[in-house]
């Protein structure tokens, strides 16, 4: 194969003809599209072989997880399953799944530049080029496709159907497409490849970096995430899809994401202990479109909808004491606080000073830390520090040395301070209370919304709510907001707190009444 003119993309997870004609006409492409000769199937052979790994790596998922990761089917094939058979075939030992008759589609599109081999140093340099533009080009469709019809030497057959089949055909007016103009990163997820391209959150920034120190100090290991979104959100739960009490079904915070985003029942949590012990707890997400995630971009995710909060997680009865695990650390894990608070708690005011008998390196710790709680100035830190190495000579710290520690623990102080004062200055979100009065609180977000629609991008077309998304420099889509999103919407331009113990608030996600 020396160049190629066209592009072709086949579509056998269940997506309706309708659905594919829609995407391709708010594209604006040339586009030819045609059901396949299996097309109105209700049978799908899974190896069994294949199943028993998948269940290996994915403890507790079934048939219907499988497909949903590996073929990327999607909610309505996966919930018309009626059976589940095993039988031996030529290809060896199969499970036969039977569901509702599936749509399978062809698209074949007009390259506005042809691939050609000799554009590249070497031939495998020119078929990694063409495989990975062909993924961004399917990404930016936002349609899962068969990988297989990435190869370069790929043959397609002419429309064909069985005789007395139903069939489609479809030609759309249009454009050429230009796939290498699209953004690729060469990534396992070609559809997050492409959102990191267009300026989509990625999951590594601030908050994402604090949950992998968080699960590095082996507090993942530990968390009950089950447990824990039971009581901190329960409105994301969806237990009409829980098959056992181990693995409980949630709302995807990247749902948005998905093929079809109203369906559920692809998307799960595990306590830690309840799955694999070792590994911790359990986020996965059965969609194509999360296939790339870890389970802290879920957590980060859920963070960022106002699901909960980072100290909501600080909390240690969400954990298994696991031994090794230091729930002093926890809070300065998630908050970023200091040792100030855990190195002066029952800090005596200076008891052991007077005998000299107390003095160790952690009560010394203690008084100097509360020096810095108290913002002494230095002159009485350097006497601190000139009594500290004559009481405590037994520990060979002279006053240089104590001096030092004292520098570093007000050099945290005042790195968490700036921290903790630029995260609240960049943060400036009117704020609601849950139970303040109803009217008020829903006259608050729309005009937040009003001000902050500039340049104009949430619209009113045929009494709903609407998104204009921009899709690449001439071509404009329409969204519609359904509650699920529009309370995303309201979480970022409003903060929404509920009293908590004592005198403190939480944020939390917008009430589903306001929304």
């Amino acid at each position: 194969m020396s160049r190629l003119f066209i592009v072709g993309i086949d579509v056998d997870n269940g997506m309706p003809g309708a659905e594919i004609d829609r995407i391709i006409s708010e594209r604006g492409l040339f586009a030819i599209r045609y059901t396949t000769h299996s097309h109105g199937r209700d049978v799908t052979e899974v190896r069994k072989d294949d199943l028993v790994r998948f269940q290996r790596d994915n403890p507790g998922a079934g048939v219907q997880e499988y497909l949903a990761t590996k073929k990327g089917y999607l909610s309505p094939i996966l919930d018309s399953i009626a059976a589940t058979d095993e039988a031996m075939t030529a290809n060896g030992l199969v499970m036969r799944v039977t569901h509702a008759p599936m749509d399978k589609n062809r698209v074949i599109f007009v390259l506005a530049r042809p691939w050609a081999v000799t554009d590249y140093p070497t031939q495998d340099e020119a078929r990694k080029a063409w495989k990975s533009a062909y993924k961004a080009f399917a990404a930016w469709l936002g349609i899962e496709v068969d990988e297989s019809c990435s190869e370069v030497a790929r043959l397609f057959y002419l429309p064909r159907h069985a005789e007395g089949a139903p069939f489609e055909t479809k030609v759309h007016e249009g454009r050429a497409v230009d796939i290498f103009a699209l953004p690729t990163s060469g990534g396992a997820n070609p559809y997050l490849d492409a959102a990191k391209g267009m300026g989509a959150a990625t999951g590594e920034g601030e908050t994402y970096q604090t949950l992998r120190r968080w699960a590095g100090a082996g507090f993942a290991n530990a968390f009950l995430m089950g447990d824990f979104l039971a009581e901190c959100a329960p409105d994301r739960l969806r237990s009409e899809f829980d098959r056992d009490a181990a693995k409980r079904h949630i709302e995807c915070p990247y749902a948005d994401e998905h093929t079809d985003p109203t369906k559920g029942g692809g998307t799960f949590v595990m306590n830690a202990g309840d799955g694999n012990t070792s590994a911790g707890f359990v986020v996965k997400c059965m969609h194509g479109h999360c296939a790339d995630r870890d389970r802290l971009h879920f957590v980060e995710g859920m963070l960022r909808d106002g699901w909960f909060t980072l100290a909501d997680m600080a909390d240690p009865r969400w954990y298994l004491d696991v031994e090794g695990l230091e729930f002093g650390d926890l809070r300065a894990t998630l908050l970023g606080e200091t040792v100030l608070d855990r190195l002066t708690e029952g800090f005596d005011g200076g008891t052991a000073l007077e005998s000299g008998d107390g003095i160790t390196l952690d009560y010394g710790r203690a008084a100097l830390a509360d020096l810095v709680r108290r913002g002494a100035d230095d002159f009485e830190a350097i006497a601190l520090c000139q009594t500290l190495a004559e009481k405590g000579k037994r520990l060979g710290l002279t006053k240089t040395d104590w001096r030092r520690l004292y520098r570093q623990i007000k050099d945290e102080a005042k790195a968490t301070t700036r921290a903790s004062d630029k995260k609240a200055n960049s943060d400036t979100r009117p704020t609601v209370f849950v139970d303040a009065d109803f009217r008020e609180a829903v006259g608050k977000v729309l005009s937040v919304l009003v001000e902050g629609n500039t340049p104009p991008r949430l619209f009113k077309f045929n009494s709903t709510l609407s998104r204009v998304e921009r899709l690449d420099r001439d071509q404009l889509s329409i969204r519609p907001l359904d509650d699920r999103k529009l309370r995303r919407e309201s979480s970022q331009v409003v903060r929404w707190l509920k009293p908590s113990d004592g005198d403190d608030f939480r944020e939390v996600a917008p009430p589903m009444d306001v929304i």
